[in-house]
């Protein structure tokens, strides 16, 4: 997370840069000129043509795609989740005998960058949700196939004793029950999600010579699109082949969470809510 929202800064920086390049500064027609280094003027063409620019660029559209389709989806990050949690983590980080500013330091980030970058992976996480759609024919079938487990779970959350345990009601463990489901179907959705994300995405340069926009266009999103189609007529293949033994309705997948975006991991060495590990920031 803490390279992508980086990357995002860098794309940022530069776009407005080249937004606000005026016609006058150009080297050669429509090829403007976007700083200079040493005294070296640096054309967009030049610079966009880079690796770092291009990839800058393709996460700066990601995650310009994944909001929007997030809006489309009526997603929203639980802000009053997210001030909670941040809470939490400066407590951890206290705790564990470091102080929060240098904690940012570490993560080469201001609060507010990395606030944005958690409200980000939220915000996709919130995404996973509305494409999950869990019914509530999904969360009896859950209950049905692993009532123990997910009993047990309920139990040691509310601290129950185990006299206690026998009298969990289906309604009683309700939300137990849809978070179960909810992140098993948070994993299986992501990947179609993310191909959606990339294949509903739209670059297009507007003050570059319109075939060397072309050009620069397919260089920076050609391999994540191929990429994408692949996978989803891979997916597609998948769903039409005979369903095979499956385990436990319900059950989470072996991250026990939906994976962030590419890209977008957790910040290094970033202490979770429980104080251990890295958090995704949900």
């Amino acid at each position: 997370m803490k390279q992508f929202i980086t990357g995002m800064i860098v794309a940022f920086g530069v776009i407005a840069v080249y937004a606000c390049t005026t016609p006058g500064t150009s080297a050669s027609g429509n090829n403007p000129v976007l700083f200079k280094v040493n005294g070296h003027p640096v054309t967009a063409e030049e610079f966009f043509s880079s690796q770092p620019a291009s990839q800058a660029v393709n996460e700066f559209v990601m995650l310009a795609s994944m909001k929007e389709e997030a809006r489309k989806a009526g997603a929203q990050a639980d802000e009053k989740k997210l001030t909670s949690d941040i809470e939490d983590l400066k407590k951890n980080v206290t705790s564990n005998g470091q102080t929060w500013e240098d904690f940012l330091k570490q993560q080469g980030m201001t609060e507010a960058q990395f606030i944005d970058q958690r409200r980000t992976f939220a915000l996709f996480q919130a995404l996973l949700k509305k494409k999950a759609n869990v019914t509530e024919t999904e969360m009896k079938k859950a209950w049905d196939d692993d009532k123990q487990t997910i009993i047990n779970t309920y139990a040691a959350k509310n601290h129950l004793p185990d006299s206690e345990k026998a009298k969990v009601t289906y309604e009683q463990a309700k939300d137990d029950v849809r978070d179960r489901v909810e992140m098993s179907k948070m994993g299986i959705v992501q990947g179609d999600v993310m191909n959606d994300i990339i294949l509903n995405s739209k670059l297009e340069f507007v003050s570059v010579d319109p075939a060397k926009a072309k050009e620069l266009t397919e260089k920076i999103m050609g391999p994540a699109v191929e990429r994408a189609k692949k996978q989803k007529e891979e997916a597609a293949k998948a769903k039409s082949a005979p369903p095979a033994a499956a385990g436990g309705a319900g059950a989470p997948p072996a991250g026990g969470q939906a994976a962030p975006p590419p890209s977008a991991g957790a910040s290094k060495g970033a202490p979770s809510a429980g104080g251990k590990g890295a958090s995704g920031g949900k």
